[in-house]
């Protein structure tokens, strides 16, 4: 697996822990990850690259946490998106949100998800 950087450029310079633990659970499921990209708020899984290892046009798994959706608590978004070239990136599936406290039990339901989607 590949770790990069958005290439805007991050505040954040390694995964959040959700991402970390669910990359763990799909290693564990013997699911192959090709590429995290760091963002901002939010962490991308690619299954796949395309053969000159860009990722336009690839799908990817989407988890970002949205600290402003609620005044008063963060959410977490799990959202399969379509890479684009000039940014602006197609949602293709909205799969589900939980709050932070709800971590625990969405894992395994991030999981099943990639590996649904992805194979």
């Amino acid at each position: 697996m590949e770790i990069v950087l958005q290439e805007h450029g991050s505040d954040r310079i390694s995964p959040m822990d959700i991402t970390l633990a669910v990359v763990q659970i799909l290693s564990d499921r013997d699911k192959s990850i090709a590429v995290l990209e760091i963002d901002d708020d939010n962490d991308n899984l690619f299954c796949t690259t395309r053969d000159d290892g860009e990722l336009y046009h690839n799908e990817y798994l989407q988890i970002r946490l949205d600290k402003d959706f609620y005044k008063d608590a963060p959410v977490y978004f799990i959202e399969i998106f379509e890479r684009q070239h000039s940014g602006g990136d197609i949602s293709q599936r909205e799969l589900f949100e939980f709050f932070p406290n709800e971590i625990e039990h969405n894992l395994l339901c991030i999981c099943d998800a990639y590996t649904d989607y992805f194979g």
